[in-house]
C-alpha cells in the first residue's frame, strides 16, 4: 500500500511538473484512495509569482500566491484522469 502511495505521489508531481514546468516550493498537502480503491488523489501546493502585481499587490510587498492542485490517479492503469483546482474547503473530514 505505501509503495503505491508513493509511486501515486510520484505520477503526479511529474504530471504538475509537464504541465506547468518545475514548480517554486512543490509541497505534499494530501493524498488519499478512493473507497472502492479505484482512483487515488493526490493533493500537491506551490507558489505561483504574479506576472503583473497590481498597486496594492507592489505596495503590501505580495509576490504571488499558493495555488492548490489536485491530481486524479487510476490505480489500475497508473494514468492520470485529471488535474483540478483544490481549496480546503473541498476537503474531506478526517
Amino acid at each position: 500500500m505505501m509503495d503505491d502511495l508513493k509511486t501515486a505521489m510520484d505520477k503526479a508531481k511529474e504530471f504538475i511538473t509537464d504541465v506547468i514546468g518545475e514548480p517554486d516550493n512543490l509541497q505534499l498537502e494530501e493524498i488519499s484512495i478512493s473507497l472502492d480503491k479505484t482512483k487515488t488523489d493526490v493533493v500537491y501546493s506551490f507558489n505561483k509569482k504574479y506576472i503583473n502585481p497590481n498597486s496594492l499587490q507592489k505596495a503590501l510587498g505580495v509576490e504571488g500566491i499558493r495555488l492548490y492542485k489536485k491530481v486524479v490517479i487510476d490505480n489500475d492503469s497508473g494514468e492520470v484522469l485529471g488535474m483540478f483546482n483544490w481549496t480546503y474547503e473541498q476537503r474531506e473530514a478526517a
